[in-house]
């Protein structure tokens, strides 16, 4: 029931705000100075989703 354009499943045990990422990389994302990891099945769709805010 979260908004899409918010929030994002990174791992199938962590969904994330977007505006809360600080940093990441192609295995984990850093929010706050904790890493939390990227599931192998999201990594695509993280992908996208990062990089089109990066733009």
């Amino acid at each position: 029931m979260l908004p899409e354009t918010s929030f994002l499943r990174i791992h199938r045990s962590f969904i994330v705000a977007i505006d809360k990422i600080s940093a990441y990389t192609s295995s984990y994302v850093d929010i706050s100075g904790q890493e939390f990891p990227i599931g192998r099945l999201y990594h695509k769709d993280v992908g996208q989703v990062l990089k089109m805010g990066a733009e």
